[in-house]
C-alpha cells in the first residue's frame, strides 16, 4: 500500500545522501580548491541569473 511506499521512498532518499556524501568526500579529495570554487562561482551566477531575469520580466509587465 500507501506506507510501504513512502518507507522504500525514504529509504531511497537516505541510500541517495550517501552516495552524495561519498562523492562529495571523493571530489574534495581529488579536485582543486580552485575547480571547487569555480563550480561554487557558477553555481551562484546560475541562480542569481535567474532571479534576475523574473525581475526584469515583472518590471516589463508593470510597465
Amino acid at each position: 500500500g500507501d506506507g510501504e511506499r513512502t518507507s522504500t521512498d525514504s529509504s531511497n532518499v537516505l541510500d541517495m545522501m550517501r552516495l552524495w556524501k561519498n562523492e562529495m568526500l571523493i571530489e574534495e579529495s581529488s579536485m582543486n580548491v580552485s575547480d571547487k570554487i569555480a563550480g561554487l562561482l557558477q553555481l551562484n551566477r546560475a541562480s542569481t541569473s535567474t532571479q534576475t531575469d523574473q525581475k526584469s520580466e515583472l518590471d516589463e509587465i508593470s510597465m
